[in-house]
């Protein structure tokens, strides 16, 4: 069943009638056309095949997708509540459904914008970037939207199928963190994707025997304190080869003032930053050991 508007605040856009029966499109579909009246299949096909036309500029270092400027609409329309976009990829791609890296990826970051920037400039321009190819470009692209990475350049649009790129200023940058406008979708999804990435790590750096009292340890504090050492080094064998650009970038105010410009302690923190989070994470760590080393 298709998506519907909950009372739009007007009742026309450019004289015609729009009702809360208007459908609202999914991610890819469009409601309004370029010159505001409703659209048609025809137009909708004809927007389709040019949002393939174009791929989502990305921040070259990270592959990260650049966002949407926050004056960057070609039309200021309010005619509809904003909602959010998914700067990576529409949810119509096979490979950002279900489970997994790419579904992690998806959900890792959302910017609530304007519904004309999102649906009529975006939709109607870009099919999206281009997915990462390793499970280490998955990796780190998830940590840098799950850290609040956000690049220097954003996106303005002309007119759908038209677009510029425009600085965002630090006042700019503080406000799309400060009021949440990035944000995780899906806090929970980039969780358990980060800490199966972690478990999955060789390890090479820990002994077997810090290995073994961990394995052994009942003294919750002690397990943890052990657990820990474990994923801090497995957070450091798994961001190896990022560090020096990360710090660079907290050092530029592209990461959040508040967040660390280690990533490793980044990572390990997002995991387990309350003692729920704690426990749950010592005792999942035995689990998984206790079957490696069986």
């Amino acid at each position: 069943m298709a998506e519907r508007l909950i009372s739009p605040p007007f009742d026309t856009i450019n004289g015609l009638p729009v009702t809360s029966e208007s459908p609202r499109p999914r991610d890819g579909g469009f409601s309004i056309a370029r010159d505001g009246s409703p659209i048609t299949p025809e137009l909708r096909a004809e927007y389709k095949e040019q949002a393939h036309l174009l791929v989502t500029p990305s921040e070259p270092e990270t592959g990260v997708p650049l966002l949407y400027h926050p004056k960057g609409a070609s039309k200021d329309v309010h005619l509809f509540p904003d909602d959010d976009h998914h700067p990576e990829h529409p949810s119509t791609h096979s490979l950002l459904v279900g489970y997994g890296a790419p579904a992690a990826l998806r959900h890792s970051r959302t910017q609530h914008i304007n519904y004309w920037l999102h649906h009529n400039d975006g939709h109607g321009t870009f099919r999206g970037p281009e997915l990462p190819t390793t499970s280490e470009g998955y990796f780190q692209r998830i940590v840098y939207n799950a850290a609040g990475f956000i690049p220097e350049m954003a996106i303005c649009f002309k007119e759908p199928g038209s677009y510029t790129l425009m600085p965002l200023s630090t006042d700019e940058r503080l406000q799309l963190w400060n009021k949440k406008i990035v944000h995780i979708e899906r806090p929970a999804a980039v969780h358990s994707y980060l800490k199966q990435y972690l478990f999955d790590q060789k390890l090479t750096t820990v002994r077997e025997r810090d290995i073994d009292h961990f394995m052994h340890t009942t003294d919750p504090t002690e397990r943890w304190k052990k657990a820990k050492n474990i994923l801090d080094a497995a957070a450091l064998e798994a961001t190896d080869g990022m560090g020096e650009t990360y710090k660079r970038f907290f050092d530029r105010l592209l990461l959040p003032p508040t967040n660390t410009w280690r990533v490793a302690k980044f990572v390990v923190s997002r995991l387990a930053n309350h003692e729920g989070q704690k426990a749950v994470l010592s005792k999942e760590l035995q689990s998984t050991l206790r079957t490696r080393y069986a």
